[in-house]
């Protein structure tokens, strides 16, 4: 699936691309066609959420964006004439991470857009230039971004068991997990079955996630963290590896 999503992002970039090339010189026909362009952005909002619930995609910042944007609750701000409230959509979620965010709209005067957010996520992280020109080759580039950044992640997941090494602390809370009688852990209750500090948790949660051994629960009720089965076929891993290690003969020094 996360390799689908990176290719999706590819082949966005192209789409994007292609409007650039086709658009009209005249700037009042140019503005017209921008913003009939909303569709491409509405893929590349969806593909961010799918890849953010995939675990396929963990920036700093992201899983807010993600979450307002997927709530159903209504618009924040209050609207007037002269201010643009942030509508929760897709839309407007690859507006927030691109940073694209200085809108104008035909045949009226220009709204203020709401200060709550403005820049771009991947602008701000250092992942995508200030100096990209604003348009459909930003959001190209933005796509290019986001393909390569879910290739690397699937490089990690893609590792063999013997090359994983992880610390006391991950084992012992991806342990936790595989004996839980709940399919998601909540942090609280990951924190109590594995006695670690809530800080130390959340970073051991980050590790196990990007190695696919943990992933966020698509539409579940219960938020928090599963083990997915590549997390329980490395605890198994582990304890074959461990029991081989305790029948191993013992040689004693001379």
């Amino acid at each position: 699936m996360s390799g689908d999503i990176a290719h999706q992002f590819k082949m966005l970039a192209l789409d994007f691309l292609a409007v650039e090339e086709v658009r009209p010189k005249d700037p009042g026909e140019a503005k017209m066609l921008w913003l009939h362009d909303s569709k491409l952005q509405g893929r590349f909002g969806q593909l961010v959420i799918q890849a953010h619930r995939a675990g396929q995609l963990e920036l700093q910042g992201l899983a807010k964006l993600v979450a307002f944007h997927t709530s159903r609750k209504k618009a924040i701000g209050a609207q007037t004439k002269r201010v643009a409230v942030l509508v929760r959509c897709p839309e407007n979620l690859c507006i927030e991470v691109v940073g694209a965010n200085q809108v104008e709209f035909l045949n009226t005067q220009p709204l203020q857009v709401s200060p709550l957010r403005s820049g771009g996520l991947l602008p701000r992280l250092g992942l995508l230039p200030e100096s990209t020109p604003l348009g459909p080759e930003r959001f190209a580039k933005a796509c290019e971004v986001l393909a390569g950044l879910i290739e690397e992640m699937m490089r990690a997941v893609s590792k063999p068991f013997s090359e994983i090494r992880l610390a006391q602390r991950e084992q012992d809370i991806l342990e936790s997990m595989a004996e839980s009688k709940n399919r998601a852990m909540l942090l609280v209750d990951t924190i109590i079955a594995a006695n670690y500090s809530k800080e130390a948790t959340r970073e051991s949660l980050k590790q196990l996630q990007v190695l696919g051994l943990v992933a966020k629960p698509e539409g579940a009720q219960r938020k928090g963290f599963v083990i997915t089965d590549r997390g329980r076929k490395y605890v198994v891993y582990l304890r074959e590896a461990a029991r081989e290690a305790d029948t191993r003969p013992r040689v004693r020094a001379s």
